[in-house]
């Protein structure tokens, strides 16, 4: 009997770590109801944060098609054996949306004057600073002053983008002017869905973890996660669509729409044991569309091509820095990298970078394969400034100005060794 009991204990105890006893909770924003159980699809929830405290190892959160807004914070930590998923029911892009977007004017319950109908320019309130707006997925580079908006010029003088916003931090409001050739669609913001995201992250290159506005979902447990992000458009966060601040993480299947950043580590150090490590990106799309149909505009328009400019690369305006004086583009596919990332079968494509130096710069074991990188307005892959062991194989690069770049810019130890083959 003793014999017996034993067994029947460690029979239990298995069970209740078992992948076996694992639960799929039900999301869905248009039909669900916090109070319910979760546990079917008539018994939906309503929200992902909801599912997101309830779940434990081996769990599933499915979500029903529709927009869920951020931040939304996972407090749970998977295992090797049993990893938590969040799954969107379709892996359309937008069909699954989790957005850091200011609801009143992404759902159109806030009012669009219009100010100077001779050059089309809108006017919102707008109570806190914006790194990013989209008018129907469209990309609207910021400029500095109300006064460049109106002229479209650029922080050096040159052309700029002929669509862009500006936002006025003392009278709280954002302007925006759409693209008037109608190849966007309308020029009146009435008439598009408008995602206006908050600010961007901190430090000096403004992709720094400073709060939850920083990410549309963050996995905030230290140590080894073990969780699988798998279908869902991450739409204007501050910073990135998913934030990890721990390790061993999928990120799958997904859409970057207004991203500095696709997926984020928690910071760069030179300490593994510092950072955020084994992270895997696989068969995901990163765009900052049209980034790159503006340079070729700014070059098509600009009134004096021959001359020399003061700064070379006149077409370089997303380089420079936005809304609160911080930058609000250059990161790319991946922020913050540690140990044994790999990125590999994504699509990153008409943005500002492909993977650029502040992501990388301590980056270590990174394996980037597979990919199609197309339409970069700056480097598809950066190296610099330290990362080491980097493996670069088998991509398609497509109209990238700059394919690769190698620059011990932060002095010793230089990048590498990069292997570079395939390509």
């Amino acid at each position: 009997m003793k014999r017996a009991l034993s067994l029947s204990v460690i029979v239990t105890l298995l069970t209740a770590v078992s992948p076996l006893s694992a639960v799929t909770y039900y999301v869905d924003g248009t039909h669900g109801d916090d109070g319910s159980s979760g546990l079917s699809r008539d018994a939906s929830l309503a929200s992902i944060q909801a599912a997101a405290s309830r779940v434990a190892p081996g769990d599933t959160i499915q979500i029903a098609e529709g927009i869920y807004y951020g931040p939304i914070t996972l407090n749970v930590q998977g295992t090797s054996d049993a990893p938590i998923t969040l799954k969107a029911e379709s892996r359309e892009r937008y069909a699954v949306v989790i957005t850091n977007a200011n609801r009143e004017l992404r759902e159109g319950d806030r009012y669009w004057e219009l100010v100077d109908p001779e050059l089309e320019l809108y006017r919102a309130w707008l109570e806190r600073p914006t790194c990013r707006v989209l008018y129907s997925g469209t990309d609207l580079q910021p400029y500095l002053s109300l006064e460049a908006l109106k002229t479209f010029t650029s922080a050096d003088g040159n052309p700029g983008p002929l669509h862009g916003y500006y936002y006025d931090a003392e009278a709280q409001d954002i302007y925006v002017r759409l693209h008037a050739s109608g190849r966007y669609g309308p020029s009146d913001p009435f008439e598009h869905v408008m995602a206006v995201g908050p600010r961007t992250g901190g430090g000096h290159a403004g992709n720094a973890y400073d709060g939850p506005h920083f990410y549309n979902l963050g996995l905030m447990e230290r140590g080894s996660q073990h969780v699988i992000v798998d279908g869902i458009t991450f739409e204007t966060p501050g910073m990135a669509g998913v934030y990890v601040n721990g390790s061993d993480v999928t990120v799958r299947n997904c859409w970057f729409l207004g991203c500095r950043t696709g997926v984020s580590g928690r910071k760069e150090s030179e300490d593994p044991a510092q950072t955020t490590n084994r992270i895997t990106i696989e068969y995901c799309d990163f765009s900052q569309y049209p980034a790159f149909d503006d340079m070729l505009e700014i070059i098509h328009t600009r009134s004096k091509p021959d001359d020399t400019p003061d700064f070379p690369l006149y077409w370089w305006s997303r380089k420079g820095k936005g809304a609160g004086d911080s930058n609000t583009y250059e990161i790319g596919m991946c922020n913050l990298v540690g140990s044994d990332w790999v990125v590999r079968h994504n699509y990153i494509h008409d943005a500002f970078e492909g993977l650029a130096t502040w992501g990388v710069r301590w980056s270590k074991g990174l394996d980037i394969y597979r990919n199609r990188f197309e339409r970069i307005v700056d480097n598809a892959i950066e190296m610099e400034d330290h990362t080491s062991d980097m493996r670069i194989h088998q991509n398609l690069i497509i109209n990238a100005v700059e394919p690769l770049s190698w620059q011990p810019l932060g002095g010793e130890p230089w990048p590498g060794p990069a292997y570079i083959y395939g390509n």
